[in-house]
């Protein structure tokens, strides 16, 4: 009989790790997701000693089925579920625009997985037209404004869910 019923949530871009839970029958078990089963947060492994571990790729509530087998051969089965969220909102951290050789601009700032970005660029601080749009990935980003080299420009990022 499969005894856990909930699993902790967890956080996109943040170590996962949980352990199914199983009593009666004869050890060892092996564990696995059930066929026909919802699939399990992307970044997320299950295991067949049961643990189910790794770094959650998206946020969202997903619904599986997990079933375990003992050493004799008797099965059980039960439907879990793991939340996923995204992590805190935070402004990125933008180092300041440094020009290269050639005259354009390039400049670096951290993101947050899960989150989507879009880098705006300005001459007048009034019109604003979108450079980059793109998905976080938790790490750094180094972008480089192909624009007319040597010309004065502003730089935008905004962060969306």
């Amino acid at each position: 009989r499969i005894t856990t019923t909930s699993l902790p949530s967890g956080t996109v871009g943040q170590s996962y790790s949980a352990t199914l839970q199983a009593e009666g029958g004869q050890p060892p078990y092996a564990w696995a997701l059930q066929p026909g089963s919802g699939p399990l947060p992307p970044g997320l492994n299950l295991y067949s000693d049961g643990t189910l571990s790794g770094t959650p790729l998206s946020a969202g509530t997903f619904n599986f089925m997990v079933g375990v087998r003992d050493w004799a051969g008797s099965m059980a089965g039960a439907s879990l579920a793991i939340t996923i969220s995204l992590p805190p909102m935070q402004p990125p951290v933008i180092q300041p625009p440094q020009r290269t050789a050639d005259g354009r601009f390039q400049f670096s700032f951290s993101t947050v997985a899960g989150r989507s970005y879009t880098v705006l660029q300005s001459t007048t601080l009034t019109n604003w037209v979108p450079l980059l749009s793109f998905q976080g990935t938790g790490g750094p980003v180094t972008l480089v404004d192909w624009g007319t080299p040597n010309s004065k420009r502003f730089y935008r990022v905004s962060i969306s869910p």
